[in-house]
């Protein structure tokens, strides 16, 4: 990994979910930044300037489209990567998600070693 430390906001409701997922980020030597809400999500964005942003589509108070708009608005967060999580697999919602700029999209449940590549993927880490 670099040698300066990736960030990565993490943004999911579900709490047996959010365990492994920041124990793997944890593992793999990335700062994370979590939040079980969609609320104060894109003022942490600009707050922490996280390298890539992990959110589930449906959370309590905003969600991740909502967040994605938001966050593309805006001149000093909208080249910041986003991958959804989500349950789902529903074609309009996938694409609406990809047609607003997010660059990845993730089905639940999914594999860690898959949600870790797609990560890396996007950091350009090898």
């Amino acid at each position: 990994m670099d040698t300066i430390k990736k960030k990565i906001l993490f943004a999911e409701d579900n709490e047996s979910l959010t365990k492994i997922v920041l124990y793997m980020l944890g593992k793999e030597g990335y700062e994370v930044f979590h939040y079980p809400s969609g609320e104060n999500v894109v003022s942490g964005v600009k707050e922490h300037k996280p390298d890539l942003i992990l959110t589930d589509v449906m959370m309590p108070v905003k969600n991740g489209l909502t967040i994605l708009k938001e966050i593309k608005e805006d001149p000093d967060t909208k080249d910041i990567p986003l991958i959804f999580l989500s349950s789902n697999n529903n074609d309009l919602s996938i694409q609406d998600g990809l047609d607003l700029g997010a660059a990845d999209y993730i089905l639940k449940p999914f594999s860690i070693e898959d949600l870790s590549a797609r990560i890396k993927k996007q950091l350009n880490i090898k």
